[in-house]
């Protein structure tokens, strides 16, 4: 038989389950640089003979930087390697920049050299020798003139290729592999390079995802297969991550479109290449700016154990005159079980408001996605979410609940 994760998992990223205490992180590096984003002048260290100085606009920038003085930027992910590097720079006179590896002693990458600028901020690129890693520090000495430096990034090899490394872990980092196939909060397990972990209040969030920033999840045991990845997030504007294999230069699996969810948020699925046993995987910022809140994979894997009974459908009898269509399915695993429903608008017009009424002696309800659940009396009253709580003419939504416990195989229910 095939088994697959339902669907109703699927769409549990957007579950009360996330508005729980956030899990555990061992995001204990999140403080590494993304060079190949803006990397200012105050993130430099160990300056020798300059100074951070204070721009009319409020703006810091590295002064005075003259032959004989140098600063270093520690903590930087060269994830990707380096083609170039691009300075925005003032000169008072031709000037002459070498940049190491580590200290003056390192590895010499190259040298940017730079025009007299008459005061003004120009940007100079030069190629540098490339090298890479998640904890590099770079180190640049003046060897001639005097400047300003207010700002700098990396440019990658524009068709970088790295072989990832073997990415099934041997569990050293946890005693249990992470089950993706259960909702798991965006933070767990995680360790990142220009982003955020952002309190929401009792979740904490993957923010500021942008292109070249990235989140990497640890010991995953995807022993059921994987065909797609399932992530609530939020965005304004339009953006893209991509889905890679171990790290952030690994294989790509997939990719995961997210529009314009005007700051709330929303479930987005991609289609993903299919892997098995316990891996990391990466998500990489390609366009926009992402806050994730969790994910869940799907899989689509034929086995031969435990074969799994068809979940009993319930489609009710519509009446003509009925404004709302209601129908389920319901996944009952004894103990347990998830209850997916559709409601469409059979009107001409928009309906707006509505509530779903059914009796607590049918269900016990634990948790629940793309709605909100009060409890009134003998009664759970479903009600919709900000995002879907109008349904034009024969629009439809999905949503659904997880309860404890036996179920019958129908729900007897109202519609407000």
């Amino acid at each position: 038989m095939r088994r697959k994760t339902p669907i109703a998992l699927s769409l549990m990223l957007l579950s009360g389950l996330f508005a729980g205490p956030a899990l555990n992180t061992n995001a204990a590096n999140l403080s590494k640089t993304n060079p190949y984003r803006t990397v200012s002048a105050t993130n430099s260290s160990n300056l020798k003979g300059v100074s951070l100085a204070k721009d009319k606009d409020g703006s810091r920038y590295i002064s005075a930087f003259e032959k004989g003085d140098s600063f270093s930027v520690n903590s930087l992910d060269i994830y990707q390697g380096i083609d170039k590097i691009n300075i925005n720079v003032r000169s008072y006179e031709p000037s002459l920049i070498r940049i190491y590896e580590n200290d003056i002693n390192g590895k010499y990458l190259g040298d940017i050299k730079v025009n007299n600028t008459h005061g003004e901020y120009e940007t100079y690129s030069s190629e540098l020798d490339s090298i890479s890693g998640d904890d590099v520090t770079l180190y640049f000495s003046c060897a001639l003139g005097d400047m300003d430096i207010d700002s700098w990034n990396l440019t990658a090899p524009e068709n970088y290729k790295v072989v990832p490394e073997d990415t099934s872990l041997n569990l050293k980092r946890s005693p249990h592999p992470l089950n993706p196939y259960k909702p798991l909060y965006a933070n767990y397990h995680c360790d990142g390079c220009g982003i955020e972990l952002v309190k929401e209040g009792d979740k904490t969030v993957v923010s500021s995802l942008e292109p070249t920033d990235y989140y990497q999840v640890y010991d995953i045991d995807f022993s059921e297969g994987l065909n797609k990845l399932n992530i609530i997030a939020k965005s304004e504007g339009e953006a893209e991550l991509e889905v890679r294999l171990g790290g952030p230069a690994g294989s790509k699996l997939g990719t995961i479109k997210i529009s314009d969810t005007n700051g709330e948020y929303e479930l987005f699925s991609g289609e993903m290449s299919s892997i098995s046993d316990i891996h990391a995987i990466t998500f990489v910022g390609i366009k926009g700016n992402v806050t994730v809140s969790g994910w869940i994979a799907s899989t689509d894997r034929i086995t031969s154990d435990e074969p799994v009974t068809p979940s009993p459908v319930k489609v009710p009898d519509k009446k003509p005159d009925e404004k709302m269509d209601l129908s389920y399915s319901i996944n009952n695993w004894g103990d347990g079980y998830t209850v997916s429903f559709k409601l469409t608008n059979n009107t001409n017009e928009d309906m707006t408001d509505y509530s779903i009424k059914i009796k607590k002696d049918q269900l016990n309800i634990s948790s629940s996605w793309c709605i909100d659940v009060a409890e009134e009396g003998d009664y759970y009253v479903l009600t919709p979410m900000s995002w879907n709580s109008t349904l034009t003419k024969g629009q439809f939504i999905e949503f659904g609940i997880n309860g404890n416990g036996s179920i019958s195989s129908t729900i007897d229910y109202t519609i407000d």
